[in-house]
């Protein structure tokens, strides 16, 4: 794929997001890069990617030593397993899926400051990660005792479904969890972004408050 064909799809989410956002000006997009060459990610930055995102460490890690991506904003969008928290807090700036207590304590041990989401599973589906939208209060409430822990908002994947309402219901919940748990922020939690929406559901997503968009295949194209 050429350069410009990398600049046409950016800027056709960009129109998107001016589009169908209600502030267009907060949404960042997240270019998820995984499975990609480095040389791809570097064509996607020099088309306008600023921010790109991985879900598996070693991959990624393997990545970043051999492209450091100067100047690029690094999110950590997978299942974050305990014996990989270290190097995903040395290598990225933004994690996504934080949805145990044990992972919590460890980065605040660290006293990382890096950027964190917690992860809800507004879907149902068993096979998704996340903290359950009933459990979150509490789940959030078991953080006010980590001090050095910065959370920043909440981030969800929809349903694997083609029905655009069962997607927006899941979306609309997670900015209702947002919103109500507002009354919970203190100095080091706050619930500003809202991270949301991939490839085939963006549009919706931006409709309902994503400030956040994860995009895969619709910059880099399929992968094999």
């Amino acid at each position: 794929m050429s350069l410009q064909n990398y600049i046409d799809r950016i800027n056709v989410i960009n129109e998107n997001i001016r589009k169908f956002s209600q502030y267009p000006k907060k949404v960042k997009l997240v270019g998820v890069s995984k499975t990609f060459s480095v040389e791809k990610i570097q064509m996607a930055i020099e088309a306008g990617i600023k921010v790109i995102g991985e879900n598996k460490v070693q991959d990624a890690i393997a990545k970043f030593e051999k492209e450091s991506f100067p100047g690029i904003e690094r999110h950590y969008i997978g299942k974050l397993q305990s014996n990989k928290v270290n190097k995903v807090l040395n290598n990225f700036h933004f994690i996504h899926s934080l949805d145990r207590e044990k992972i919590v304590k460890k980065i605040d041990k660290s006293g990382s400051q890096i950027k964190c989401l917690i992860e809800v599973n507004t879907s149902g589906e068993k096979s998704k990660g996340g903290v359950e939208p009933e459990e979150l209060g509490n789940f959030i409430c078991k953080l006010h005792k980590y001090k050095s822990i910065r959370i920043v908002g909440l981030m969800t994947i929809s349903p694997l479904t083609k029905n655009e309402d069962e997607i927006r219901k899941s979306f609309k919940n997670l900015k209702e969890l947002l919103e109500a748990n507002k009354k919970n922020e203190t100095d080091n939690i706050h619930f500003n972004e809202l991270s949301m929406g991939m490839t085939n559901d963006y549009k919706i997503a931006l409709q309902e408050g994503a400030t956040m968009i994860r995009i895969g295949r619709g910059i880099f194209g399929s992968r094999k």
